[in-house]
């Protein structure tokens, strides 16, 4: 919130980004976003529906706001997103206070990988779940001291730094990423080599892998039994593929379209590896014409498509959105 304290706006813009920046959280991409609903912000603001859409549209021409209308289900229409300029932070809410039993967490997203670190790993999940558009699922996770697992998480963060997405998240293959944390913590805890680190006692629970280090107890049953195992099919997709990102998409889209999409994630700042070029792929193809879905993700600005996208930015909604642009412009 002090980013938008700071902002040298006019006071109803800045008041109205306050409060948004009050209800954001960050996004798997690094993005701050919220939703509310015009009720809630007329509610807290005490500004007419009108006047918020004024403001907001502003905010918008200052750059320090992206609006995102959408559906959801049978509604006609639902809460718009809103993105704001803010820069992503690096403070780690979960942090433990003491040396005490803690988890290092390699968490999914689309085809992003978080490594973090949490003494609840459960809550931690559920918050990460909630704050995020996408679904976030535990990858696995090892067990250890508090003190060595903000060793190993700094560890992690360090070495993949250039594969960095922002908020602890990474362009990286999980098993891949399981892999150099168990390696990590068994270099902190025995003083050798990483390659050479003895492999630490343990097993796969449900799908999750799990390594225990300091004999502290395992996740209750319940969190075991919302995992489910790979199939055999899902452990070959896991694998690190051969092809480029270029020849990845042009399994699905021609090569103008393949070409624009790479050139689109690096104007983003966000390039593409071959396993998430895949992953984008196959939700291309999804739409039913790769191609138009390719152009759509571009025009909308997006890092990534799925068909309930599209759905919800029917022809009809994009009308809409443009006409009250255009009637806020005149009224300007």
């Amino acid at each position: 919130m002090a980013w938008a304290f700071e902002q040298e706006i006019p006071p109803l813009r800045k008041f109205v980004l306050i409060t948004l920046a009050n209800v954001a959280s960050e996004t798997v991409s690094g993005d701050t976003t919220c939703y509310p609903s015009y009720a809630y912000l007329q509610r807290m603001t005490c500004m007419s529906r009108r006047g918020l859409i004024n403001t907001i549209h502003g905010l918008v021409e200052d750059g320090l706001l992206a609006v995102v209308n959408r559906k959801q289900g049978n509604q006609r229409h639902a809460s718009n997103i809103y993105v704001l300029a803010m820069p992503p932070t690096t403070e780690n809410r979960d942090a433990p206070k003491q040396d005490e039993a803690c988890s290092v967490y390699v968490a999914i997203c689309l085809d992003k990988v978080k490594i973090g670190i949490s003494t609840q790993l459960k809550k931690r999940l559920e918050d990460l779940d909630r704050n995020n558009p996408e679904k976030v699922k535990l990858y696995g996770y090892v067990e250890t001291t508090s003190s060595t697992a903000r060793k190993v998480e700094k560890a992690c963060h360090e070495a993949f730094a250039k594969q960095a997405t922002g908020n602890e998240w990474f362009d990286l293959d999980p098993t891949t990423t399981l892999k150099a944390v168990e390696n990590m913590l068994a270099l902190h805890l025995v003083g050798g080599s990483a390659s050479g680190a003895p492999p630490l006692n343990g097993g796969v629970v449900h799908g999750v892998h799990h390594r225990s280090a300091s004999g502290a107890p395992p996740l209750d049953s319940s969190t075991r039994t919302k995992e489910k195992s790979p199939k055999p099919s899902e452990k070959k997709k896991n694998k690190t593929t051969s092809c480029t990102p270029r020849q990845e998409l042009e399994k699905v889209l021609d090569s103008k379209h393949a070409a624009a999409i790479l050139d689109h994630r690096k104007v983003m700042r966000r390039p593409l590896s071959p396993y998430a070029a895949a992953l984008l792929s196959k939700n291309l193809k999804k739409c039913g014409d790769p191609n138009a879905a390719a152009d759509y993700m571009i025009e909308r600005g997006w890092q990534s498509i799925n068909p309930e996208w599209m759905r919800n930015g029917s022809t009809q909604n994009r009308k809409s959105s443009e006409d009250l642009d255009y009637e806020i412009m005149q009224k300007l």
